[in-house]
């Protein structure tokens, strides 16, 4: 009798456990969730019938959003836009004209630069559409201040993205205080900061060839480039060696899922209010970047953990001049998860570390200190792929679970801060060299 019980009870735990694991299956396989409904019929045959047979395949002209990157699509609105804005200047004469068509054919060679977001079956995906070079490629002849410019870029931030066409537009600027300057907006869903800077390099690289030179049935964006710079190759250095040791590592994963979703929520409230969807940059001019990273090597860490000790005492102020009193404030970090790649690879690759900014300590070699320790830490840790793999689970599933889940995390942390390699050669554009990026 006692084995009929549990024979009973276990056959209607499986049942149950049947009909959540059919809907989730339908979802990574971009079925219907009409198979959740069959499951209640057709026990453990349909979730294994859903997972035989994978995702519908789709014609030519699309292809599913990346789960990831379907989270950061559905993570930008006019409040938060999820775009990565880029300016790039120089003062040598450029020949718009010939170069604007050239840089927007040499974009197109990539695939997922001339399609757009839209749904089938309900899954995003990536469609082909008609494109307009007038559209994409602006050209803006007004003769602009520098602080006429940095208005202009603030005013951009904010500018919506065409739904229907592909998410990127760039904004040429030929004068402003004798030189050029060029803006470039494109969605997060698109590229992450190392591939939207490789994209950069790519046109630099490209431009170097002779103009007279360019052959469309025979160019090829990437086959020129054959000395890129290995920008994500610092990742590879970090990932652990020997089976074991990853094995224990990805073990720790769910232990790691459950702190990310269980962190004390960060409580300095001086410093938030509701987004209204603008944005500011500001633009200033450092002696060199290597001075500061010598700063940095005499204290014994690198640039970015500098950058943030200065960060701290910056914010320390602000929320002292709130009328705050608290001793640490959260915050996100970007983390590069990318290895080498010598091809440019679209989408995502980027985790987060939750980091906590000491606001109470003046003594910037102590707080330098304080926060390496804090890096090392975070980035020997499993936390950067966590957070990968719960963007990727977010993008599963439907809108209203992941503004749920965003909602969770963005409790953790006050501030969001992103820092991108540079370049390691200077930039030569179409013949001009590029003074600055920002």
């Amino acid at each position: 009798m006692n084995y009929s019980v549990m024979l009973i009870t276990i056959f209607a735990l499986l049942y149950v456990l049947n009909v959540p694991t059919t809907y989730i299956l339908s979802l990574i396989n971009h079925r219907s969730s009409l198979y959740t409904l069959l499951s209640l019929l057709l026990p453990f045959v349909t979730p294994l019938f859903v997972f035989l047979i994978g995702s519908p395949r789709l014609p030519d002209s699309q292809e599913y959003v990346p789960f990831v990157d379907v989270c950061w699509y559905r993570m930008s609105n006019k409040k938060s836009p999820m775009v990565i804005t880029s300016s790039v200047g120089g003062s040598t004469k450029v020949d718009w004209p010939v170069v604007i068509p050239k840089m927007y054919e040499s974009l197109k060679q990539h695939e997922r630069m001339t399609r757009r977001v839209t749904k089938s079956n309900g899954y995003y995906v990536f469609e082909d559409c008609e494109m307009d070079i007038d559209y994409h490629m602006n050209f803006c002849d007004a003769e602009l201040s520098k602080e006429e410019y940095v208005k202009k870029i603030n005013e951009l931030k904010g500018l919506d993205l065409d739904e229907n066409r592909p998410l990127w537009k760039i904004i040429i600027f030929p004068n402003v205080e004798n030189s050029w300057r060029m803006v470039v907006k494109i969605s997060h869903c698109l590229v992450d900061g190392l591939t939207a800077v490789r994209l950069m390099q790519e046109v630099a690289e490209a431009s170097n060839l002779e103009l007279n030179d360019y052959n469309e049935s025979k160019y090829h964006f990437l086959e020129i480039n054959k000395e890129i710079a290995k920008l994500a190759a610092l990742t590879l250095s970090k990932q652990p060696k020997g089976i074991w040791t990853r094995v224990k590592r990805i073990s720790l994963i769910p232990i790691y899922m459950l702190r990310v979703f269980f962190a004390k929520n960060d409580t300095v409230k001086c410093l938030r209010k509701k987004l209204s969807g603008k944005q500011q940059c500001f633009w200033g001019k450092m002696s060199s970047v290597d001075s500061v990273k010598e700063v940095a090597k005499q204290f014994g860490g690198n640039l970015n953990t500098l950058l943030f000790s200065c960060m701290a005492d910056t914010f320390s102020e602000v929320v002292k001049e709130k009328g705050g009193d608290e001793t640490e404030v959260n915050f996100y970090v970007a983390a590069n998860l990318r290895m080498y790649e010598p091809k440019i690879q679209f989408g995502n690759k980027i985790g987060l570390l939750l980091m906590s900014l000491p606001l109470d300590n003046k003594n910037l070699k102590t707080r330098f200190e304080t926060i390496k320790g804090r890096l090392e830490t975070a980035k020997n840790s499993m936390e950067a792929y966590v957070y990968y793999v719960v963007q990727s689970v977010i993008g599963i599933f439907p809108d209203w679970i992941q503004a749920l889940g965003i909602k969770i995390v963005e409790r953790k942390a006050t501030l969001n801060v992103t820092t991108v390699p540079g370049f390691k050669e200077p930039l030569n554009f179409f013949g001009s060299k590029v003074d600055d990026v920002m």
